[in-house]
């Protein structure tokens, strides 16, 4: 989450002052990459013994997607490089990252409409903690706040909730991604409305079109961001996986025990304070004998 921050904060930046190509596609990859990152270790790390066959299943794929990913950098860098010239302002890197995402959104239409290869029946759904990554972990808190162990129920509901942010966030920004890059490579690649400059390291806006073309793709890593948050927070949050543990050291004064009132605190003391009131003969304790 912190890493869309700082993405964002830097196209923002780019945004309002030199619009460095290279720098605007390096962005765009790394969110689409964290997009990418986000959805497989939910689908790799679900600790049950036909969780651990959907890992090894999902093993080539990654594989894949990280050398592709690769590819493109190097392509990026020593081929065809993120830069514009004249009357071809939209560099082809920034559809092939564009296509990058298209490809992970493709496995996990697939993978979604086959339910992930998963029954959550049997001995093969049940829970048994082993995970590379603890995504799903060993107890939860129900609404009533009481804390129960981690079972294939609770593990199903907050998998599908996880995967169903997923796939609709696809669906729709795909549909979205996909129409920005036909206007990037067709409308845009050949118009005026983006200006190269600086040896064709940077754009110049030319038009609101232009403008607004490039703020589409700053809000593109917007919606991965709360994409990243609902799905890695608000969802565990909700179903009860953050939860406070208790956590208390050994000592005499019981002044350590993060989780104690003050009152119990002081109820451990031998001598208990006592109550005193204004007598004539001034602060007298209620318990003395007259």
């Amino acid at each position: 989450m912190l890493t869309y921050c700082v993405i964002l904060v830097c196209l923002c930046v780019l945004d309002l002052t030199m619009k460095i190509i290279a720098a605007f596609f390096v962005l765009i990859l790394v969110a689409n990459g964290l997009n990418f990152a986000g959805m497989i270790a939910i689908m790799r790390n679900i600790p049950t013994p036909e969780g651990h066959r959907l890992k090894a299943a999902t093993n080539i794929y990654m594989w894949i997607m990280v050398g592709l990913y690769g590819v493109v950098v190097a392509v990026s860098m020593f081929w065809l490089q993120p830069k514009c010239q004249d009357g071809k302002t939209y560099p082809y890197v920034m559809n092939w990252a564009g296509f990058l995402f298209l490809i992970n959104a493709g496995y996990q239409f697939v993978m979604h409409y086959l339910n992930y290869n998963l029954t959550w029946e049997g001995k093969d759904a049940e829970y048994d903690g082993q995970s590379k990554v603890e995504i799903f972990p060993d107890s939860y808190k129900d609404e009533e706040g009481n804390e129960k162990e981690m079972d294939t129920e609770k593990l199903k509901t907050v998998f599908n909730r996880m995967m169903k942010w997923y796939f609709w966030f696809q669906v729709v920004v795909c549909v979205y991604n996909i129409c920005m890059q036909i206007v990037g490579r067709t409308v845009l690649h050949n118009s005026s409305n983006l200006a190269c400059v600086g040896n064709g390291n940077q754009w110049v806006y030319n038009s609101v079109f232009g403008e607004v073309f490039i703020t589409l793709h700053i809000f593109c890593v917007i919606t991965q961001a709360v994409l990243i948050e609902r799905v890695y927070y608000s969802i565990p949050h909700d179903e009860g996986l953050f939860h406070k543990e208790t956590k208390a050291v050994a000592s005499n004064d019981g002044f350590h025990n993060v989780n104690e009132t003050l009152l119990d605190k002081v109820s451990k003391f031998e001598y208990p304070i006592r109550r005193t009131k204004v007598d004539d003969d001034g602060f007298t304790n209620v318990d003395d004998e007259k």
